[in-house]
């Protein structure tokens, strides 16, 4: 949780974040309940998953990580709201991995999106878009789930917020739409516990459940001295892309089904990108082709590809679309190292991201298409040339 002038990851995601989210921790001791989180995360994706498999009892996971009782609770509250483990007593007990639902990462999407201003319409014309593209794999039908259950939370019918199975969830939902979109970056007061018990008839417990999932999304500040309580602050980036990750980890995503639905959403950015400069003025896409090939000029592979794809997404802007496709990056950086070299494909490569920019200056979505798959195509041959299993099942989990 934070506290006053905490600092907030903001907007799109950069490399930096991909690097800290991908590589984690250091060696060094134990940082936190959010480090535990990580390395029990780490742990069940290196395990293949196994439903039900116990990571260890809170006394196995005290002696493990050498941690205190306060941080490794709140690891387990923290993995409990993402929905990935939960912790059993008894005998056979234990923190025992599960599949993440579908609504429990919708409703950290929706909750990102509404704080942000993304409106309903927006989000219906984009997945309207990715529909036809995305894939009819484990990721792509992942993907499809979130986005239709996000669509309905992000509306404002009550009933369907109120209608929602998990009633923290459903409690957390009702705070954001109450609190107004999009939120002020400065936050507002929504009270403190009692009050906000007291209002909803909501039992302690739940509240609580309810303000661990704003929690994991960075939402929560919390103002102390009289009059204080909590302040709403709008979702960070890489709350979302926390619980996209265990929703593609604990399917067991591989990497060949990742980049092809990263590749259908790259696909959909460039229609949406292609629409919004027809509505534009004509100079408008002449100086976004100049500009965009002089920023490319300097750069090498596959740092020129990247950019490509950034100024897509700007020229989009679609917030929704450029959420998902920065959550797989990151989900893939987290999964597999990335390759130190592309010299096979730079020609190629180069070829096609020449090819996109010419065709969205002419207005040819066809054939910007086809040179945006191409260049896919080279970096997906290059991939599978040196990818190596990301789960393997034969790797104990405590």
């Amino acid at each position: 949780m934070r506290v006053e002038n905490s600092a907030n990851i903001r907007g799109p995601i950069s490399s930096p974040e991909i690097e800290a989210f991908a590589i984690g921790f250091d060696d060094g001791p134990i940082q936190g309940p959010s480090h535990i989180a990580w390395l029990l995360e780490s742990t069940a994706l290196q395990s293949g998953w196994p439903l039900n498999k116990s990571l260890g009892s809170e006394t196995d996971l005290l002696e493990r990580f050498k941690a205190s009782r306060d941080a490794v609770r709140g690891a387990i509250r923290i993995v409990e709201a993402r929905g990935s483990m939960r912790m059993r007593r008894g005998c056979r007990g234990g923190l025992q991995l599960q599949t993440p639902r579908v609504e429990t990462a919708s409703v950290a999407l929706a909750i990102y999106l509404r704080t942000h201003g993304y409106a309903p319409q927006e989000m219906e014309a984009a997945a309207a878009t990715l529909a036809p593209l995305l894939p009819r794999s484990a990721a792509g039908e992942a993907i499809r789930a979130l986005i239709k259950h996000a669509a309905a939370m992000m509306s404002d019918d009550m009933s369907i917020v109120a209608g929602s199975d998990n009633r923290a969830e459903s409690f957390a939902m009702e705070i954001i739409v109450n609190a107004g979109s999009p939120l002020p970056a400065e936050g507002v007061r929504i009270g403190n516990e009692a009050k906000l018990c007291g209002e909803t008839g909501l039992g302690h417990r739940t509240f609580r459940q309810a303000l661990n999932i704003l929690e994991d999304l960075d939402m929560l500040q919390v103002s102390r001295g009289r009059g204080g309580g909590y302040i709403l602050k709008p979702a960070s980036f890489m709350g979302v892309v926390r619980r996209i990750f265990v929703l593609l980890a604990s399917r067991q995503t591989s990497p060949g089904q990742v980049r092809e639905a990263l590749f259908a959403i790259r696909a959909g950015i460039l229609r949406l990108a292609l629409t919004k400069l027809r509505t534009a003025p004509a100079q408008r896409r002449e100086q976004w082709c100049i500009s965009t090939l002089d920023m490319m000029l300097p750069l090498s592979e596959p740092r020129r590809w990247v950019a490509l794809q950034h100024a897509i997404d700007e020229l989009a802007g679609d917030r929704l679309t450029k959420t998902l496709a920065s959550a797989i990056v990151a989900y893939t950086a987290r999964t597999a190292p990335p390759l130190e070299c592309h010299e096979p494909i730079d020609l190629g490569l180069a070829a096609a991201e020449r090819g996109v920019v010419s065709a969205i200056a002419a207005d040819l979505p066809a054939q910007a298409e086809h040179h945006l798959h191409a260049g896919q195509g080279l970096l997906t041959s290059l991939n599978r040339q040196h990818e190596k299993p990301i789960f393997c099942t034969h790797t104990p989990c405590s």
